[in-house]
């Protein structure tokens, strides 16, 4: 007879980051969310959760404010409840791709306590695409071919008159 082995216990803290989108361009602005869930009994007063930022992604704000922000990681200490979720957000700028990357991704992870191990980690990638014109000036070029047709259309019409 064949016996599966217990499920693993669950993990004491969990972590979900997301932005919500799945392109990004040069000059976007991203919303970051962070959701940490702590699915243990005990509290974890000083919780540091930090969110590694990568070259072509720069630290706008957060909310709350994070304990500390260099150019390459938001880190926030907060209290933890027992059972309990805490929501963050970081909105970044996004900039030049490196010359490797074809994608912004940035890490999100959680400890209990400063200088433990890390509990959970989370990543986030969006692909980078390039900026369009946008739609106005596509119209306004677009108008500007159009009058020009219909002008030679006329001066056409009225010498064959």
């Amino acid at each position: 007879m064949f016996t599966l082995p217990p499920p693993p216990p669950p993990q004491p803290v969990t972590i979900v980051f997301d932005d919500q989108a799945r392109e990004s361009s040069a000059g976007d602005e991203s919303r970051y969310t962070i959701k940490v869930r702590n699915n243990s009994g005990t509290a974890y007063p000083h919780a540091e959760i930090s969110q590694l930022l990568p070259a072509s992604l720069t630290h706008r704000k957060s909310s709350p404010a994070a304990s500390r922000v260099t150019t390459s990681e938001v880190t926030w200490q907060v209290a933890l409840p027992a059972n309990g979720t805490v929501t963050l957000t970081m909105t970044g700028k996004i900039g030049e791709p490196a010359a490797t990357g074809r994608k912004v991704s940035t890490t999100a992870c959680v400890r209990t306590e400063p200088g433990r191990d890390l509990a959970a980690c989370a990543t986030d990638s969006n692909a980078l695409v390039a900026a369009g014109p946008g739609i106005l000036p596509l119209a306004g070029g677009g108008t500007a071919v159009l009058a020009t047709a219909g002008g030679a259309w006329l001066i056409w019409r009225r010498r064959r008159s």
